[in-house]
């Protein structure tokens, strides 16, 4: 089957020997099975699930495929890996017979995590991807101050002159959104965390 048997380990295999660069590697490839873990735990409670935004049905088909491929080529220095990510996806797929409009639909999702937005009209697993992806943003308090920490040393080539206001500045942007998440699920369990671990980091980088 395409969304949960050997398919997904022929491309988990095949993405994780393209993504570069210890300890990237390892950190990047890791964080990508957790994302996928997390679809494929809600995908298997339930074959079929209500999207809280439009009322469409979603089998998951392509969040769980696009957790595997998202974020596997990424670079510090630059602001393509998503759209790279993605190419490398649907040559992934295509190469073991995936349908060409299932794997451009991979690709879709994966751009959409540049800003985390809901096109109008998009698929409803969309929402859950993009949840799931932000889903650090929830989480309990020492859990996020170290994953701050850990955005911190990817980033360690930047001075804090020029790490601080970016990282603020992307910080924001979340926090003006009338809601960082897409999914009922998620606003009702996480939103209200997530907002408090953003405020909490800006005013330790404006500290």
């Amino acid at each position: 089957r395409e969304t949960g048997g050997g398919h997904f380990i022929i491309v988990r295999t095949r993405i994780a020997a393209s993504a570069s660069g210890p300890p990237k590697t390892c950190i990047w490839v890791g964080r990508n099975c957790g994302l996928a873990g997390q679809t494929r735990s809600f995908a298997g409670a339930s074959k079929e699930i209500v999207c809280q935004n439009c009322g469409g049905h979603t089998t998951f088909d392509g969040s769980l495929t696009a957790s595997f491929s998202h974020d596997v080529i990424y670079s510090v220095t630059r602001k393509d890996n998503e759209a790279r990510s993605a190419d490398l996806a649907v040559k992934t797929l295509s190469a073991i017979g995936y349908a060409p409009e299932r794997a451009e639909r991979v690709h879709a999702f994966i751009l959409a995590t540049r800003d985390h937005s809901f096109p109008q009209n998009a698929p409803p697993d969309l929402a859950w991807l993009l949840d799931f992806d932000l889903a650090i943003l929830g989480a309990a308090t020492a859990e996020y101050d170290a994953y701050t920490q850990k955005i911190r040393r990817e980033y360690r080539i930047y001075p804090d002159l020029l790490y601080r206001p970016g990282r603020r500045k992307a910080m924001e942007h979340f926090l003006e959104r009338p809601h960082i998440y897409h999914t009922d699920f998620f606003r009702d369990n996480f939103e209200s965390a997530a907002r408090e671990n953003l405020r909490r980091e800006i005013a330790a980088l404006v500290g």
